[in-house]
């Protein structure tokens, strides 16, 4: 448990999920009061079904339902891990109250400057309703009941689920590090952090967080009167206290250096040990008063390795890639990430992750990073692929980084030159020789795609990436917008199917075309669920929504003719970023961009002369896009409008990475960082005269 000392309030910690075995860090709950036992009965059996369990490998924390889709409120230092979660909640089926455990939790949002989080899970997953917990404006008053459900551990590593305790509001007001708190008359206990403090009413007026370290029965609450989950950011986008977490990144380092002293003269020692584990401590600390980060990711992720925690360093290190793929501003940068994240994930499953995932390095760094080249040349070395292994250990010798282990390399060359055949040694020679050209040719390239702002270079490490279960920084699902708004629950208000809670909608859906017939109804043929490759899409009686995020993608099912008209109604609602149409032509699939983010024109290729030099869309006003794609070369017209015509019997650009849906004989959609309603798509073969 770590105390933070601050001059206008006493000794108090934030007490966070156990980061590795030995740490005594825990998250708060609320003690034993003298209470009314009739009401605190009564309100246990009222409201516990919105209380949750959040637990990963690290460690366990408590949270509550907001929202009938899923959405859960709870503290932001209890999911300040990139490691998978699991959410155990009590839900309904039928009349019928379960236990049932979700796998697939995400993390939506951060509170910009509270210690709180926004978490989804879907009820489909088991198919099942979730009770929803009641909020109040009403803000409580010094002498007031007030009563706490959590999960806090028993010791032993037993969990006590549900656990109701009661106490007393001591003041509210309470400001610490400038941030407002209830002052709650409890005993704190591990486990119950981010669970709900209710009043006598079964209302939630808060979360409990904070607790002092060395006094008894005080603890904190963060008041939630002024709720309103607009108010939550991507964890790229918090801020958070940089201040803070560079105090607790400096006292991590002093543990670090003291390590490394310990374990120069005995790496067995307990203090080598003892030291690595305070780092470690620190440095998780810091991640939740900074969580946009990623050098803390990284330098947590180094701490855990070194304590033979390697799956959960590699998902550390898997955090600090995904906030920062190009490591901007990082030193020594050049794949440093990368190079260690690949260490991190060597092994003998047969799964060669590392290669996956050194190749992206080199592909950002080609002619600056000789350690990424050494590490491929290994990897092949052992893998008994001599031409690359040389290949790749040549390469290294020429970029000549100081990190290199020059010796090693030319070892590796040698050896693996003599495996290979003349005609392949004297391929390799030719490609050596060329070797300065071509590497500043892949820099050029690589330099372009860092101005563009393209994050993964690689097809298999883009895979990669979205395959793992980190945080989700990007925003993958914005929540459903919830706010404290009277004293009823503000879910009790008609919520429409992307989550928005609303009176009433905000326009009247368009019009849809009326098809001819032989014309196919693409939408009613999409399952938001299985088609998606990219992202939470949503489907209800207007169509389909896409999410927020970047390439978000969703393939559509159908038959597709030699030549067809393609017809798709959509609108705009958020940001003003591109809509994608990938269709097939002669069984090759391309992709038609509309309103590219930076320019907002349209074409097969937006760089390219023919583009359309116009927006299409205006966010909020449906448009009709229709592509006429014929063996000659195709026709797209908006709004009865030709805006693009190109004649030519070969073939059209190939889908890029980003946009890549893993069939290349569907039709598909894309959307990046802006919500669209798509109201309607269809195709109509074509039959010449």
């Amino acid at each position: 448990m770590r105390n933070h000392r601050n001059d206008s309030t006493p000794v108090w910690v934030f007490l966070i999920a156990t980061v590795v075995s030995g740490l005594a860090i825990a998250g708060p709950g609320v003690g034993t009061c003298s209470a009314d036992e009739e009401t605190a009965a009564k309100l246990y059996t009222n409201v516990n079904g919105c209380v949750v369990a959040l637990e990963n490998i690290e460690g366990s924390g408590s949270g509550f339902v907001i929202d009938k889709s899923g959405l859960i409120l709870t503290n932001a230092h209890v999911v300040a891990s990139p490691l998978p979660f699991k959410c155990t909640v009590d839900v309904k089926h039928g009349n019928k109250t379960e236990t049932v455990v979700f796998k697939n939790v995400k993390v939506v949002g951060l509170h910009p400057e509270r210690d709180l989080a926004l978490v989804r899970i879907d009820p489909k997953e088991h198919n099942a309703t979730l009770q929803v917990a009641k909020f109040t404006k009403t803000r409580p008053t010094p002498g007031q009941r007030v009563f706490a459900i959590g999960n806090p551990a028993g010791g032993g590593g037993m969990i006590l689920n549900k656990t109701i305790t009661s106490g007393m509001i001591s003041g509210v007001g309470r400001i610490i590090d400038k941030v407002p708190y209830y002052q709650i008359d409890a005993t704190i206990n591990p486990g119950n952090s981010g669970g709900p403090l209710f009043n006598a009413n079964g209302e939630v007026i808060g979360v409990v967080t904070l607790k002092f370290t060395d006094v008894e029965n005080t603890g904190f609450a963060t008041p939630i009167a002024d709720f309103d989950t607009k108010q939550f950011k991507p964890m790229r986008e918090r801020r958070g206290d940089p201040e803070r977490a560079k105090a607790l990144v400096a006292e991590a380092n002093q543990y670090f250096d003291k390590a490394k002293q310990f374990e120069r003269r005995n790496p067995e020692s307990p203090e080598t040990r003892l030291y690595y584990i305070r780092a470690a401590q620190c440095y998780h600390e810091a991640l939740t008063a900074e969580p946009s980060n990623d050098a803390l990711y990284y330098n947590f992720g180094m701490v855990l390795r070194t304590l033979g925690k390697k799956e959960a360093g590699a998902a550390y290190l898997m955090q600090a890639v995904e906030l920062n793929p190009w490591e901007n501003n990082r030193q020594p940068g050049n794949g440093l990430y990368y190079h260690e994240l690949g260490l991190s994930l060597a092994g003998d499953d047969g799964k060669n992750e590392e290669r996956v995932v050194w190749e992206e390095g080199v592909a950002k760094y080609p002619a600056q990073s000789g350690k990424l080249y050494e590490d491929l040349a290994i990897f092949h070395a052992k893998a008994n692929n001599p031409y690359l292994a040389a290949y790749n250990a040549q390469v290294a010798l020429h970029i000549n980084s100081t990190d290199i282990r020059g010796d090693d390399l030319k070892r590796i060359v040698q050896q693996m030159q003599a495996r290979l055949k003349p005609e392949q040694r004297k391929k390799l020679d030719a490609e050596i020789a060329q070797l300065p050209k071509e590497l500043k040719r892949r820099q050029d390239a690589a330099d372009r795609q860092r101005q563009s702002k393209k994050e993964y270079l690689t097809a298999t490490f883009a895979k990669f990436m979205e395959n793992q279960g980190h945080l989700d920084s990007k925003n993958d699902a914005p929540p459903p917008q919830v706010a404290v708004t009277d004293a009823a629950a503000a879910h009790e208000k008609p919520a429409d199917t992307d989550g928005t809670t609303q009176e009433k909608p905000a326009a009247e859906p368009p019009k849809k075309h009326k098809l001819p017939p032989g014309t196919v109804d693409l939408l009613s043929r999409v399952s938001v669920r299985q088609d998606a490759v990219k992202g939470t899409w949503v489907e209800d009686d207007n169509g389909i929504v896409s999410p927020s995020v970047a390439y978000a993608r969703l393939k559509v099912p159908a038959k597709i003719p030699a030549e067809y008209d393609l017809l798709v109604m959509a609108e705009r609602q958020t940001n003003k970023g591109e809509l994608v149409v990938g269709f097939v032509r002669d069984g090759r699939q391309s992709v038609f961009y509309l309103d590219t983010e930076r320019a907002s024109v349209s074409g097969l290729d937006p760089a390219a002369r023919d583009s359309y030099q116009k927006p299409v869309f205006t966010n909020g006003k449906a448009a009709t896009i229709v592509l006429k794609v014929r063996r000659e070369g195709l026709l797209v017209m908006v709004n009865g409008e030709r805006i693009f015509f190109a004649k030519s019997a070969d073939p059209f650009p190939a889908v890029p990475d980003e946009w890549n849906v893993r069939d290349e004989t569907q039709l598909f959609l894309g959307t990046n960082t802006s919500k669209y309603r798509i109201y309607q798509m269809a195709l109509r073969p074509y039959e010449r005269p």
